[in-house]
């Protein structure tokens, strides 16, 4: 029998109640009032973040709303299984995962000349050959992997829409490799408690249709439906063969193979998939920055602990966030009308890549509040980069003036200095101490700020006296001025003394620079301030 993506029940699911079970796409509103799917349940984050792609692009596809209006009342009745059912039958012919036809995600042709592959190489952190000949895959581990059919499809599809550089002709994804997804949240109140269904997390990602009645679906929506499109010669896909490629990309040749029972065995695979020119594409899931020759770039996740100060790119500020972002206030308004929650919120995702090798998954959610009375966006997010302007400001002074007390070179005119060979860096974790120890603070400028903009002074001053209590707190924890005062009393001196007048709000006669920037009132500054008169002085008259 088949297995198809639309029909079968392929997709684990967890229940409000904590219940595990396996559904079709229809079945994720199935028992919507008593107790609702919440999550997919693969297990891994990878496989859950394109599984949800890919069921919002079926949903964009088969079922988009004419207006907000239509998209909020179906937000607050999900349509029965059965009506959902219907919408997607048509669907059903474009996703077979095996069997004769066309097959989804794969390759038009069998590529029966090519050797088979192991399962686990379609996972983007299985390690590559060169890898495992030099017996370096510490964090990506060799050895089997016994896939089921459902997670062979979750893997294609996480393979198909993330895909990294594979060597030479081996294609990334639309996006490039490893892309940063922001998904948009609503939450529901149910009992008393606000809640976020699966449908709540699928749903406000499914944009209203542009014009005109639905297009025919065909390979300009499943490129699988036709011959398979290849660069070999140098071709370049690009929206004009269809915009809605975007939720079902194939940018990798593949064909999975399958044994007598039906189980899936492995894959073979070809150079010279589609080549989708990221720089014509846009997708509505992810954000996107300017570069200084290529236009508008995917944005892609950064190395290290995700902090607020990513926050801009994802939920605030710019233009360049994604179209579902740009789109989620003006609709939760709409949802709000029909009993939404307070707060809606924005899913952050993806795998930090270094080239081909997988360092990590990076995933979280950022809060957005809604704006009160006449408040302008545009306002609020100018606001909100100035907070995040006076963190960085905050975390870079103390990160320098942490080098200055533990490694600077005190000269015979008093001077202190920083080693010419020390790496900028050093010291960098107790900058991502005081972003995670200041983030409380930050969540409460955010919904303070949203519920009256016009106290917006008090709350950016109750923000910087909290940076300047968490990096003082940092400083004094992490050095140790008794023990290093008899040997390095200048420089400490210098380093207390630096990071006094980076918090200090007054004016000051001093003159402090440190790596090209000058210290006093830095912080204060970057919040929008003038520096103070400081008490009991007056300024001389001009």
């Amino acid at each position: 029998m088949t297995f198809n993506l639309i029909a079968t029940p392929w997709l684990p699911v967890r229940r409000l109640s904590g219940r595990r079970e396996t559904v079709t796409p229809a079945g994720i509103v199935g028992d919507f009032e008593d107790n609702p799917v919440v999550d997919l349940d693969f297990g891994r984050p990878d496989f859950e973040g394109a599984v949800s792609e890919f069921l919002i692009g079926l949903l964009s596809v088969a079922w988009p709303p004419q207006n907000d209006e239509e998209w909020a009342a179906r937000w607050q009745t999900p349509p029965a299984p059965a009506k959902l059912e219907a919408v997607l039958q048509p669907l059903v012919c474009a996703f077979d995962l095996d069997g004769p036809g066309p097959r989804c995600f794969q390759d038009a042709d069998p590529l029966e000349k090519e050797k088979e592959k192991p399962l686990r190489q379609l996972l983007i952190e299985a390690p590559g050959a060169n890898t495992l000949s030099n017996n370096a895959d510490l964090f990506q581990k060799r050895g089997e992997v016994d896939f089921t059919q459902a997670e062979t499809a979750a893997a294609l599809i996480a393979l198909q829409s993330y895909a990294p550089s594979g060597g030479a002709g081996h294609r990334t994804s639309l996006r490039g490799g490893g892309p940063l997804t922001t998904l948009v949240q609503l939450a529901r109140r149910r009992d008393g408690e606000a809640v976020t269904t699966l449908w709540d997390r699928l749903w406000p990602n499914v944009l209203c249709r542009d014009h005109g009645p639905p297009k025919p679906l065909g390979e300009r929506t499943f490129p699988w439906l036709g011959p398979t499109r290849t660069s070999s010669r140098g071709q370049v896909t690009t929206p004009e063969h269809g915009p809605n490629l975007v939720f079902f990309a194939c940018p990798r040749r593949i064909r999975l193979v399958f044994d007598a029972e039906g189980r899936p065995s492995g894959y073979r695979t070809f150079r010279h998939g589609a080549n989708y020119d990221a720089a014509v594409w846009r997708h509505p899931l992810s954000p996107y920055y300017q570069t200084k020759d290529k236009g508008l770039s995917p944005r892609h996740p950064q190395s290290g602990p995700a902090t607020y100060r990513d926050w801009l790119g994802i939920a605030y500020g710019s233009d360049e966030r994604a179209e579902v972002v740009k789109q989620a206030r003006k609709r939760f308004r709409q949802a709000r009308k029909r009993g939404g929650e307070g707060t809606f919120s924005v899913l952050a995702f993806g795998y930090d890549m270094d080239n081909m090798k997988a360092r990590g998954w990076v995933q979280q959610e950022v809060p957005v509040y809604p704006l009160s009375g006449d408040q302008k966006p545009e306002d609020y997010h100018a606001n909100i980069a100035t907070a995040v302007e006076a963190a960085k400001a905050a975390a870079e002074s103390l990160r320098d003036l942490a080098q200055i007390a533990r490694f600077g070179e005190e000269g015979a005119d008093g001077s202190v200095t920083l080693p010419k060979d020390l790496k900028p860096e050093t010291c960098h974790s107790l900058a991502l101490v005081l972003w995670a120890d200041s983030e409380g603070a930050f969540r409460l400028l955010l919904q303070e700020a949203a519920e009256d903009g016009s106290r917006w002074d008090a709350i950016r001053e109750d923000f910087f006296k909290e940076l300047r209590i968490q990096a003082f707190r940092i400083y004094n924890a992490e050095i140790d001025d008794e023990a290093l005062a008899d040997r390095y009393p200048v420089r400490l001196a210098r380093a207390r003394h630096g990071l006094a007048l980076a918090f200090s709000p007054n004016k000051t006669r001093y003159s402090f620079k440190l790596r090209g920037k000058s210290l006093p009132n830095r912080v204060w500054k970057a919040l929008g301030f003038e520096p103070l008169q400081p008490k009991g002085k007056k300024e001389k008259a001009a």
